[in-house]
């Protein structure tokens, strides 16, 4: 490992012998090499949670806790390794190496990353060490060989899904048991970050698909507030009304929509009460001032705001026949 300098903070003082009037001298050194490194752990561990907080550009982030960790142990040469288990291959989405260029996925192997990865444990490995796991045939060589090699699991809960891995090639950079302790708790936050980013995505993705699934929806889709102010809609609820746009609508409280006065408040009265309505059958008012017959079926999100679907039956409801099917909204 590479070892920080050592600090000497001295201090010196002058006294004076009277009867002899001989000034003297006192001083004191003190060795504070080791306060001074906890001190620089401390920062940098802080740096890199806070890092890992505000992370939204994930190779800027791989980047920059690469740097900070080069700050406490011999970090030349660091990569992070994720396991897709549909595909049973690793890849490496961040890798800096002096010998080796960023490897493209791969199959796992029997490397040492993949025993890393196996048994969800840190792991440090010296030459000396490896090369009895060699030619054991226990591991394989993958990879430029190196001196020393440490790499720490990437956890989901119990899971391992990941590896964050420092080498040296250079005998006079080795690493020891801080290394190991500096590093696990660098994966963790790793494994935060890797985690935010993940959900972040799969709400980007849930939100296309409910953007799709209400602007494209045959039926009308809406969200309102119980006062009647529409606070979202879909230009199928603008047709079905008989408005040019959904942002003309909008501009409408959601009692002037319905047909006869109270019909709007006796519909909240039992929204409140159930919570949900399913496959009502409401009398709407459309811009024009006709009647449009409509299946309505809500849901009372908060003590505030709902959101709907509407349906136009108008051409069956002079055939009498009931609609009991329709297109919910997704809660």
């Amino acid at each position: 490992m590479l070892r920080p300098s050592s600090w000497w903070p001295t201090w010196a003082a002058a006294t004076t012998n009277r009867p002899a009037s001989i000034a003297r001298a006192r001083s004191s050194v003190t060795d504070i090499t080791a306060r001074k490194r906890s001190e620089q752990i401390r920062s940098a561990l802080y740096r890199i949670a806070a890092t890992a907080s505000s992370a939204e550009d994930i190779d800027a982030f791989y980047a920059a806790i690469h740097g900070i960790v080069g700050e406490l142990m011999y970090a030349k040469n660091f990569y992070v390794a994720l396991h897709d288990p549909a595909t049973q291959t690793l890849s490496f989405p961040y890798c800096v190496d002096e010998y080796d260029a960023p490897p493209a996925p791969r199959p796992l192997r029997r490397g040492l990353t993949e025993l890393v990865l196996e048994t969800g444990e840190a792991l440090w490995m010296p030459d000396e060490r490896f090369g009895g796991l060699v030619a054991a045939g226990k591991v394989e060589e993958v990879g430029s060989p190196s001196v020393d090699w440490l790499g720490v699991p990437l956890k989901r809960g119990a899971t391992t899904f990941g590896v964050l891995v420092v080498q040296s090639y250079d005998p006079r950079f080795r690493y020891g048991p801080t290394d190991k302790e500096v590093l696990t708790f660098v994966s963790q936050q790793i494994a935060l970050a890797l985690e935010r980013k993940h959900a972040a995505e799969a709400l980007r993705e849930s939100e296309e698909r409910y953007r799709l699934l209400f602007e494209r929806n045959f039926a009308g889709v809406y969200r309102a507030t119980l006062q009647g102010r529409v606070l979202e809609c879909n230009d199928a609820l603008a047709r079905i009304l008989g408005y040019d746009s959904r942002e003309e609508l909008m501009q409408h409280n959601a009692v002037d929509l319905y047909g006869a006065p109270g019909d709007r408040d006796h519909f909240i009265r039992r929204l409140r009460e159930q919570r949900s309505l399913f496959a009502e059958e409401v009398t709407l008012r459309r811009k024009d001032g006709r009647m449009v017959y409509c299946v309505e079926s809500v849901h009372l999100l908060d003590d505030e705001v709902f959101e709907g679907t509407v349906i136009d039956i108008s051409s069956r409801k002079g055939e009498g026949t009931r609609v009991d099917a329709f297109l919910p909204l997704a809660a």
